[in-house]
């Protein structure tokens, strides 16, 4: 009996931590971006840079953030918003195909005005789920193909 108290105390300990490391921003990262996404101008006023990567590295950050967020909302009730299923796709859609191998295609079709109650960082988890089992499945050359439909 003493033993379960103390590995039920320990486990919980553990999960706090877990949120704990969860809620936490990745502020190295934002540091490193804001260095490297920064020019001196002639002037010596700041100026942003025109670089792709460092867009691409902006949007992996806010990609951990919404990890780390969906890990504290874990035991929650998820707020939803009412928006257009298409779109949230889509950006997700766009965010994924630069990740994966250029032999991957990606199309995306269906009902454009489907309006649905969504939690993004919620419904982008269980698509990038399923596109990496697509893309797991796929050896070689290959299409994934989304139809976004149903009624409402």
């Amino acid at each position: 009996m003493a033993y379960t108290a103390f590995s039920s105390s320990r486990k919980s300990e553990q999960d706090q931590v877990w949120v704990g490391l969860a809620k936490e921003p990745p502020t190295s990262w934002y540091a490193y971006l804001f260095v490297n996404g920064l020019d001196r101008a002639d002037e010596g006023e700041i100026q942003r840079r025109d670089d792709p990567l460092i867009g691409e590295m902006e949007n992996d950050v806010k990609r951990l953030e919404i990890v780390a967020d969906r890990f504290s909302k874990i035991g929650s009730t998820p707020k939803l918003e009412e928006l257009k299923v298409y779109d949230v796709v889509k950006d997700f859609m766009d965010y994924f195909k630069i990740r994966v191998s250029k032999n991957i295609t990606f199309e995306l079709s269906g009902n454009p005005h489907l309006l649905a109650g969504i939690n993004v960082p919620l419904f982008d988890w269980v698509l990038e789920n399923l596109m990496k089992n697509a893309v797991n499945a796929i050896e070689g050359k290959g299409a994934i193909k989304v139809e976004v439909s149903g009624t409402r």
